[in-house]
């Protein structure tokens, strides 16, 4: 009886860490980005997606290398998989992007279907929305670059929870190592 005490106990809180945690993903900044898209194609339309952790650091990394040798300073704005879902190339497609002002300079870095990095100037037509001109579509990421301000050069905006997540691992680590033991108190007890 005993050991089924200490089993729904330690249970109840695996539970509870469980519950209470936060998912360990990247948050995402694409919902409701899309402000317009034009093409000759009249029906053109575009979707934006999450991209996933690997391939947004891979295209981030590989931007950042070129444009910090091309600009005193360079912010990331925003990384996602920007989708087709019909229209015809050249294609110029609007974002809304938290913190950019008219006058900024921006930068699209988009990933080809040769694993190469094109660069794309953007613009900011109001505050708010870039807006660029992209030969096919794929992962993008959108840098504010030449800030006058040193204080944003090479920083990037937090698009996940801050919490640690060496400690979420040390948490379910703990978990399993009481069920274990839970688990042999349970053999010993019959």
């Amino acid at each position: 009886m005993k050991a089924k005490k200490i089993v729904a106990l330690v249970l109840a809180l695996v539970l509870v860490f469980a519950v209470s945690s936060v998912a360990l993903a990247v948050g995402s900044p694409v919902a409701g980005a899309i402000a317009g898209v034009s093409s000759e194609d009249p029906n053109a339309s575009a979707e934006l997606k999450v991209i996933s952790t690997a391939t947004a650091q891979d295209v981030i990394a590989r931007a950042l290398a070129y444009l910090r040798t091309q600009y005193s300073s360079v912010q990331l704005v925003m990384a996602a998989d920007l989708d087709v879902v019909s229209a015809q190339f050249p294609v110029t497609v609007s974002l809304n992007v938290a913190g950019v002002k008219v006058g900024d300079q921006i930068g699209v870095a988009h990933l080809k279907a040769d694993n190469t990095i094109e660069y794309v100037a953007g613009n900011v037509p109001t505050d708010g929305v870039v807006s660029f001109t992209l030969s096919s579509f794929s992962p993008i990421a959108i840098f504010r670059v030449g800030a006058t301000s040193s204080a944003a050069a090479g920083a990037m905006y937090k698009t996940g929870d801050s919490t640690s997540t060496v400690a979420m691992v040390l948490l379910i680590a703990a978990g399993i190592v009481a069920l274990a033991v839970c688990g042999k108190a349970l053999k010993r007890a019959k």
